[in-house]
């Protein structure tokens, strides 16, 4: 799921940790209500497949911190930390749920559960960005990932959300650079676009010919088992 940003009692696991981490400076967030002024703020980073079993680990060193430094917060301190908590705790279930029901789908109470779960996750991750943002800090941005997950949830019935590929675009990233560059040979800036559509056109036509005939030749293959 969605990685959270790091808060500042939180900056000590960052310090201590003998992997390399960078820092990159905090972007405006997509909505304009949470856009402030660009600030350094530390975050975990890193690639989904590297990260996706930190969550009970930092549940776990988060509530620790917490733990030991309550006393010394305000109140409001003490309900923003709880709210992350809350947040860390609610990421770790649903990565829980989505681990123990393995299969092309999820059904019964497991998927009431998740779609719950992913509700008050991002509900409490708005929260949190409402929160900073009253103390003119841009720690947590609401994104379109926020909406994504949601959809995820509920789409959970029909496909696992591991079973989904989640690479399409980049995939078509990829083809299109290469084909882009191939257009752009002895051609006027403005017309790459064009050759690059009817190019793209008439790679489908022939891959989607290619998929026709293969099918067609396995239709008559399987009239003349039948026979």
């Amino acid at each position: 799921m969605c990685c959270l940003a790091v808060p500042a009692v939180a900056s000590r696991l960052l310090q201590s940790s003998r992997s390399k981490v960078v820092f990159s400076r905090s972007q405006s967030s997509f909505y304009k209500h949470y856009q402030l002024k660009a600030q350094d703020s530390k975050k975990l980073r890193g690639k989904a497949a590297h990260i996706r079993h930190l969550g009970p680990a930092l549940l776990r060193a988060f509530k620790n911190i917490q733990g030991r430094r309550l006393p010394e917060w305000s109140a409001e301190q003490r309900g923003l930390h709880k709210m992350i908590a809350y947040a860390l705790k609610l990421n770790t279930e649903i990565e829980q749920i989505l681990d123990e029901n393995t299969g092309w789908n999820i059904r019964g109470r497991p998927y009431d559960r998740l779609v719950e779960a992913a509700h008050e996750y991002c509900t409490a991750y708005s929260t949190l960005a409402q929160m900073t943002a009253a103390m003119e800090q841009q720690l947590f941005q609401v994104t379109l990932k926020m909406h994504h997950i949601l959809h995820l949830s509920r789409w959970a019935k029909f496909m696992h959300p591991k079973v989904m590929w989640c690479f399409g675009g980049e995939h078509f990233m990829r083809i299109s650079k290469k084909l882009m560059a191939a257009c752009s040979r002895a051609q006027a800036p403005w017309n790459v676009t064009c050759t690059f559509a009817v190019k793209y056109r008439l790679a489908l036509h022939y891959l989607f010919e290619k998929v026709s005939l293969e099918c067609d030749a396995d239709d008559a293959d399987d009239g003349e088992d039948e026979d």
